[in-house]
């Protein structure tokens, strides 16, 4: 990984116009220079053969060491500097937050370690690609698909092997509905009417995909007194879904980790409508309690005005049925809805993951999340609970001393959380 990716990952911290700066010429001195150093390099050389002046001799041969030393620290430089980013990660320090940064570009996937991304671009199927105006609609602000350092990692089948906290049923919702929070609460969005719902009967609200389950099996959870929030995806489109081709002059990119997953232009009037006109309404007939809103992250990805509106175009229909509506990650998407005080007639609450874990998909594991990173969710969390919106949180493979930390957290907090043994959820 090069130290350009790095500026690409932590395009919002302060250091970086510096940085950047610092990178570009970095970037040019590393091509340039060596080729201008061994030119004269040559001719030195050339020289050193052809004249047999001693002094002349002597005064060459120190111009040809300092060049070959030039020209090898000049194209080892980058390296050394990726070497300090690295020590530093390693030894936790957090100045300029560097570290933080560095962890996530270890864990963001480059087309090339030395392209710089251009604003309208993107990677797709991992090239650096051209983002147009007509793909996302005139006016179209810079892309930035790097924001993807929060890497919602969306789930869709694997254990759970813990479930929810002792959190209390505090009492959160919006200025026209007044919702409670579920303290025994399961994400299984990977589980389907052929697997049964004999998972699903120890939680009073779960979260599946209803278009993997029929009405009978929603009435004998609702028999049950069990809740059913039924996943919906407005930001992308699955490959295994049957209405895959009928979008795909609409795809953006690839979504990264998912590789049979599309980033979708929600600003395009068929698709809203679709959502609007046909997938709820299945849904909502089949019985569905509230929703589950997954990625709004497309908003963070492809930052524009078409892309923030198409989204509030969808959620404002959704919400207007008076069920709880949910979103799951969306983070720079629900705290500009919050800013711009549209929230109320779009979301009820919030799904976010990764606040105390982390999924590594290089080898399928798990650890603990950053403290920066954690932070930042914290602070974000805390400005949705003044809002009076119900906040859930899911976590991935937390051993039992760090799920000790999110319960206390979410008790002190009134909200409740889900503990998952795989990023796959069923």
């Amino acid at each position: 990984m090069q130290i350009l990716d790095l500026v690409s990952v932590c395009g919002n911290h302060a250091i970086v116009p510096i940085l950047a700066v610092f990178v570009r010429a970095l970037d040019i001195l590393h091509i340039i220079a060596p080729i201008l150093l061994l030119v004269g390099l040559g001719i030195n050389i050339f020289k050193l053969v052809k004249f047999n002046d001693a002094k002349e001799e002597k005064q060459l041969r120190k111009k040809i060491t300092n060049q070959v030393v030039a020209t090898v620290v000049i194209f080892l430089l980058p390296y050394v500097v990726n070497l300090l980013m690295w020590a530093i990660s390693q030894g936790g320090l957090s100045v300029f937050d560097v570290a933080d940064c560095w962890d996530k570009a270890k864990n963001t996937t480059f087309a090339s370690s030395t392209s710089y991304k251009k604003p309208g671009s993107t990677y797709r199927d991992g090239t650096l690609v051209k983002i147009t105006d007509d793909e996302i609609g005139e006016g179209s602000d810079d892309v930035d698909p790097n924001k993807i350092y929060k890497e919602k990692e969306k789930a869709r089948q694997a254990k759970r092997n813990n479930s929810s906290s002792n959190s209390s049923n505090n009492s959160f919702g919006s200025s026209s509905d007044n919702y409670s929070i579920e303290s025994s609460y399961g994400v299984f969005l990977g589980l389907d009417h052929d697997d049964g719902i004999n998972k699903l009967l120890n939680y009073k609200l779960v979260v599946i995909d209803l278009q993997e389950f029929n009405k009978d099996d929603i009435d004998k959870l609702h028999e049950k007194g069990i809740k059913v929030y039924s996943y919906l995806n407005i930001g992308s489109v699955e490959e295994y879904r049957n209405y895959y081709n009928r979008f795909k002059d609409y795809y953006l990119g690839t979504y990264e980790n998912w590789e049979d997953e599309r980033w979708v232009d929600v600003s395009k009037k068929s698709f809203q409508d679709f959502i609007i006109n046909e997938l709820e309404p299945s849904l909502r007939n089949k019985g569905a309690d509230g929703y589950f809103i997954d990625n709004c992250d497309v908003y963070a990805n492809f930052k524009n005005d078409k892309i923030y509106n198409g989204l509030k175009t969808i959620l404002r229909s959704v919400h207007s049925h008076n069920l709880p509506v949910l979103i799951n990650g969306g983070d720079e998407f629900v705290s500009k809805a919050i800013k711009d005080g549209s929230y109320n007639s779009l979301f009820d609450g919030v799904n976010q993951e990764e606040v105390f874990t982390v999924i590594n998909f290089n080898n399928h594991t798990y650890k603990n999340q950053s403290a920066s990173e954690t932070k930042y969710y914290k602070d974000y969390l805390k400005n949705v609970k003044s809002k009076g919106l119900i906040v859930y949180l899911l976590e991935y493979g937390a051993s039992s001393s760090k799920e000790k930390e999110i319960a206390n957290y979410c008790n002190e907090n009134g909200f409740s959380y889900y503990n998952s043994s795989s990023y796959n959820l069923d």
